[in-house]
């Protein structure tokens, strides 16, 4: 059997293909089960795999009340096991009628998962201990663009121990010129909050789940995805430490450019490197 027809990649994106989606018609409910009705509704479709999302609306067009629903599922095939059980699932009083949804507007773009749209998915397929994340790297940085702005990198390191996977992401949020003190202490929280999320939706978008047609997973790291910047590991721990200075580099007064010495002082200096 092929590898289409036999396995399924599971991307850390929005699921946009139609084949994706479904839709239920014609819900009726009791009073008492209506408040609960999506908790429910995602609880019967949660079976079948893990919903992105799940939106309920009141019918216009139905005399006596009724609601319709429309979901998505990350898995394609997920919504194609729901549609195969229309009709066979008892919801309140009547048989829940799972049908693909016809009308849909293709977005113009890929969307990448929110962290916690992300680990939501990891937790639902490889189990609620499955991934750790933490902190590898946070500084403050000069805006090559803008010489009176900031901004924050932060790099973020995610695990999946089980599978002696990682992935490393890379996020940049920039800071605006502070021209009061005021604020200052919660503008430069959101920045590296910001950075950090951005880091974190960096280094998950590059996890994929294979599902194969058993219902084993399996999990892999997208190499292939590149950061705005490059990190380097070697940053934290350089290679070569100077324990003993014969001049303070911060004495500026002593030490002159290059530009700026005399024939005769850079043949002296020339001498004594040599």
């Amino acid at each position: 059997m092929s590898l289409e027809k036999d396995a399924e990649l599971i991307r850390m994106v929005v699921p946009t293909g139609q084949n994706h989606m479904v839709y239920m018609p014609s819900l009726h409910f009791s009073h008492d089960l209506e408040y609960k009705l999506e908790i429910e509704l995602e609880k019967v479709l949660s079976r079948f795999g893990a919903l992105h999302n799940l939106h309920l609306v009141a019918s216009k067009l139905d005399q006596e009340g009724g609601f319709y629903a429309l979901a998505s599922f990350y898995s394609a095939r997920a919504a194609r096991a729901a549609i195969r059980a229309s009709g066979k699932i008892k919801f309140g009083e009547q048989k829940l009628r799972i049908l693909p949804r016809l009308r849909y507007k293709m977005p113009d773009r890929e969307y990448d998962l929110p962290p916690h749209k992300s680990t939501e998915l990891l937790s639902y397929y490889l189990g609620w201990n499955s991934w750790t994340s933490k902190v590898v790297y946070m500084s403050k940085e000069k805006d090559e663009d803008d010489e009176d702005s900031f901004q924050y990198v932060c790099v973020v390191n995610v695990e999946l121990p089980a599978w002696g996977l990682s992935s490393e992401g890379v996020g940049i949020s920039k800071m605006p010129p502070l021209k009061s003190p005021r604020g200052r202490g919660d503008i430069i929280k959101a920045s590296m909050r910001f950075s950090h999320r951005a880091a974190m939706v960096s280094a998950l978008r590059k996890i994929i789940l294979i599902e194969l047609g058993n219902g084993k997973m399996l999990a892999e790291v997208d190499t292939t995805l590149y950061d705005p910047v490059h990190y380097d590991s070697a940053w934290d721990t350089p290679g070569v430490y100077v324990n003993d200075l014969e001049f303070d580099p911060e004495d500026e007064e002593e030490y002159c450019a290059l530009d700026d010495m005399t024939e005769e002082d850079l043949d002296h200096l020339l001498a004594t490197v040599a």
